[in-house]
């Protein structure tokens, strides 16, 4: 089609693999308004290729579950801290998240004046937040060190439960949903409790002006 876009990506060189094959992690974060502030689900599902990494055949470099032949199986998908033998895989997508998020909350504020009003308008509104789900490489940047090479970052993050093993609803998508569920009732419980008493104090200062 002519209107159709497309992106090319290079593939990184030294891969990270699992059980020989091609994988991406898919890492979801919750993000608050204007990027105050983010959470990071403390464990990613990994999707690999279908086919061992090698040669030029293109199921071994599909790890996009919309392009498989099959959509549930153990093969291909399963929670990362469990698939993976790092144990520094977490900290270093920790820092990438850190790092992007930086830096895209820098290019939204341009001058101290503008977070101000964006402070003021935050305490206004209650807690006003968006699934993402980053989809990342793994790279050896090392013989023992590793780094992370963004995919892309997805505004509205499959969670479908039907399209997933048993083992990543239970270890990751559940406890995923209870938890946004849970920080969202207590932050608006506890936002709206100081938004009564901060007007109770202003009706109390107020009747207190008229007495006198």
């Amino acid at each position: 089609r002519d209107d159709e876009v497309l992106l090319v990506q290079q593939c990184p060189e030294r891969l990270v693999l699992w059980n020989s094959r091609k994988f991406h992690l898919r890492v979801f974060v919750l993000c608050e308004k204007h990027v105050r502030r983010i959470w990071l689900f403390g464990d990613a599902i990994m999707y690999a290729s279908t086919s061992k990494y090698q040669g030029t055949s293109r199921k071994a470099h599909l790890t996009n579950f919309s392009q498989q032949d099959s959509v549930v199986s153990d093969t291909f998908q399963g929670v990362a801290s469990k698939c993976l033998t790092s144990k520094t895989w977490f900290c270093t997508v920790s820092r990438c998240v850190h790092d992007v998020f930086s830096k895209l909350r820098s290019s939204l504020i341009k001058d101290e004046e503008e977070e101000e009003e964006q402070k003021k308008e935050e305490t206004l509104d209650l807690f006003d937040v968006e699934l993402l789900g980053l989809d990342m490489l793994l790279v050896k940047s090392t013989i023992e060190e590793e780094e992370v090479k963004i995919l892309e970052i997805n505004q509205l993050p499959h969670v479908n439960e039907s399209r997933q093993t048993d083992e990543v609803r239970i270890k990751i998508t559940r406890p995923m949903i209870n938890g946004i569920c849970k920080l969202i009732t207590n932050v608006n419980t506890t936002t709206a409790s100081e938004s009564l008493s901060s007007k109770s104090s202003s009706s109390s200062s107020e009747e207190e002006e008229e007495e006198e």
